[in-house]
């Protein structure tokens, strides 16, 4: 079903004191000590920041110095923000149809007529995610080709070789493949590369200095390079992504400073119409045309996340308040879904939980009675739980294998999400808790 909820949004009132958090002296001191604690444990790099009414509340980056060590740093620091890219994709496309440019019904056949059903996916299908284009960033071969430069038309081709996943509009399926599009139907539309058109449209508007497509990361300019945890040290890592290769669906350099002005304007009608935004808002299976309705300690927010090489990155906007979290990480085992749950927190004067990295060590005798394929009458994936080496991983249905943490002989943690796996007693079966949503998976054969 769709729905369409910014007549909602843009009449809520905003005089009400619970609806205008300010982020107090006495949680920007629990933050703090909570990025302290994230520092110590090697857990993230990156910034995290509070704003409302496009005003920044509370800051903080956590980088490396020269010794590899983890610190606070008070440098605004640049990031790649991949899928967030795909929001400002939507600004730029609806900018262009209120200049009578292209429309929402324009078909994909007016520029790439090869792709499959392209005569009937529409700019509005592809904004949606709903023209069942497969993604050519999920197809195997897709890493060995993702760190050098590829030209359009070799990416074009390869989309055009791919099999439908199924025919326009009959459902919604996240897929790059739509965005990377948008990309090129910007610049063939406007005559003018992805660069020039979202300095005029956005970034000049808003005077936003830190946001611009990327290109082979440049430190001196303050951009950073992403790493990964192993043997528990951050490891640079050594191929990123070739910015030609995600183009409008991923391609974007950024800072929370910048993300979360631009958030605030999008949303307060600074930058396109209220009819755009109205249609922004018509959400499907929780996407809507560049943004994701998602939910947060309770409060539904919309927004976008990203990852590209080894950055993930989360922007979201509570409607109600105006207030914007944004988090950028360049390294995460904490991912930037769990930090967001406490700035909001924070934001609202509710308790800020530190985080509680101590664990047990349990035998593989006694992680072995876990192993085993689960599946759920309530969630769409189903889940294989097995040992790789001594430590109990899980992997939902298309993801990879993550580790889990015991915190006893029955409950476990995923800490790259706020996720815990609560095993129940004498039973086959498992709770799986994230935010206030859970399910139960229940035991339906051997691992293979």
């Amino acid at each position: 079903m769709t729905s369409s909820i910014w007549h909602e949004v843009s009449t809520v009132a905003t005089e009400v004191s619970e609806n205008n958090p300010q982020v107090a002296d006495s949680q920007a001191m629990i933050l703090n000590r909570y990025f302290s604690e994230l520092a110590k444990h090697k857990k993230y790099l990156g910034s995290a920041a509070i704003y409302q009414n496009g005003m920044r509340q509370y800051h903080h980056t956590l980088g490396l110095n020269e010794n590899g060590e983890t610190v606070s740093s008070e440098q605004t620091l640049r990031y790649r923000i991949g899928s967030i890219t795909k929001t400002f994709t939507s600004v730029l496309i609806f900018t262009l149809i209120e200049k009578g440019m292209l429309c929402l019904e324009t078909k994909l056949s007016t520029f790439y007529p090869n792709i499959p059903h392209a005569d009937s996916i529409a700019i509005a299908q592809l904004l949606g995610h709903t023209s069942g284009v497969k993604s050519f960033t999920n197809v195997p071969d897709f890493e060995a080709f993702e760190s050098t430069r590829q030209d359009v038309e070799t990416i074009i081709q390869w989309i055009e070789s791919l099999e439908p996943q199924f025919d326009p509009g009959r459902q919604a399926e996240y897929s790059n493949s739509n965005y990377y599009l948008l990309g090129q139907i910007i610049e063939i539309v406007t005559a003018e590369n992805y660069q020039q058109n979202l300095k005029k449209y956005i970034t000049d508007k808003l005077g936003l200095m830190d946001t611009y497509f990327g290109g082979d990361i440049n430190t001196d300019s303050r951009e950073v390079h992403s790493y990964k945890m192993q043997n528990n040290q951050w490891i640079q890592i050594s191929k990123p992504a070739h910015m030609s290769v995600p183009h409008g669906a991923g391609a974007v350099i950024s800072s929370t400073h910048d993300l979360s002005v631009f958030i605030h304007a999008l949303f307060s009608g600074q930058l396109i119409s209220e009819s755009s935004l109205q249609s922004m808002f018509e959400i499907q299976n929780d996407m809507g045309k560049g943004i994701f309705k998602s939910e947060v300690n309770g409060r539904v927010v919309y927004g976008h996340t990203g990852s590209i090489d080894d950055f993930i990155s989360l922007l979201f906007y509570d409607f109600e308040s105006k207030v914007s979290v944004c988090v950028l990480a360049n390294g995460a085992v904490v991912g930037p879904r769990a930090i967001a749950d406490e700035l909001l927190a924070a934001a609202y004067g509710e308790e800020v939980t530190l985080p509680d990295f101590s664990c047990i060590k349990l035998s593989g005798d006694e992680l072995s009675h876990y192993t085993g394929k689960y599946t759920s009458e309530t969630a769409p994936v189903d889940i294989d739980i097995f040992i790789h080496g001594s430590t109990l991983m899980l992997q939902m249905t298309g993801e990879d294998p993550a580790p889990l943490v015991a915190k006893s002989t029955a409950e476990f943690e995923f800490l790259e999400h706020p996720v815990s796996v609560v095993f129940e007693a004498g039973l086959r079966q498992f709770t799986l808790k994230q935010g206030i949503h859970s399910d139960i998976f229940v035991w339906h054969e051997p691992c293979d």
